[in-house]
Formats: C-alpha cells, sequence, structure tokens
C-alpha cells in the first residue's frame, strides 16, 4: 500500500504545566529492616539474573516450556 497523504497532526502552542499535588508521609507505614552487605549482594546477583533472562529463560523457569 502507497501512502499518499497524511493528515496534520495537532500541536500544543500553550505550555502545559504540571502541579505537585503528591503529599509526604510523616512517618513509614512500617519499619524496615537495614540489609546486610551480605544480603544486599543477594539481591543484586538476583536483579542481574533476572535482567539477562530471556522470554525462554522465563517460560522455562514458570514451567511453561
Amino acid at each position: 500500500m502507497l501512502i499518499t497523504y497524511a493528515k496534520p497532526m495537532l500541536v500544543v502552542h500553550q505550555p502545559l504545566v504540571l502541579v505537585n499535588n503528591a503529599q509526604a508521609i510523616e512517618k513509614p507505614l512500617r519499619k524496615v529492616p537495614k540489609l546486610s552487605n551480605e544480603e544486599i549482594a543477594v539481591f543484586s546477583q538476583i536483579e542481574r539474573k533476572a535482567g539477562a533472562m530471556t522470554i525462554d529463560d522465563l517460560m522455562k523457569a514458570m514451567g511453561i516450556k
């Protein structure tokens, strides 16, 4: 199919003003324990492995394939 005509796109000429409605939380909802260096290393390793997974690896890990 050959495209011979394209409709013009609408362009916003007025700048958008963003308003920050987020509220700061006064105190945490629950206490979170501090992680040791060993625990941080374990989580980092898991994140690296998960980031390197392909869709086939993920399907195999889930038992689909």
